[in-house]
């Protein structure tokens, strides 16, 4: 049986959600690539890499497609104001 690393973010869906169907497929994934004889040890090591990457995935999606409104100047104003309080004790 091959099981194929593809497994796709539904737009709307809970991040827990995600999280359980992640952990879920890359749990049996795994448990695929070992019984092959891979080293579990290398298995283990590339699992964690792909549930932080699927994880991070609907996260970087949704700050791409949606950039938060940030004011540099204002932002800079704000700063100043906050550390010159902080000097004055």
């Amino acid at each position: 049986m091959a099981v194929k690393n593809k497994i796709k973010f539904t737009p709307g869906e809970t991040l827990e959600s995600w999280a359980e169907r992640v952990y879920c497929f890359e749990l049996e994934y795994a448990r695929h690539e070992i019984s092959l004889g891979k080293n579990p040890d290398e298995v283990l090591e590339q699992m964690s890499k792909r549930i932080t990457e699927k994880m991070m995935h609907p996260i970087r999606e949704q700050i791409r497609n949606n950039p938060p409104a940030f004011d540099v100047e204002e932002s800079r104003k704000r700063y100043t104001e906050i550390m010159s309080a902080h000097k004055k004790y």
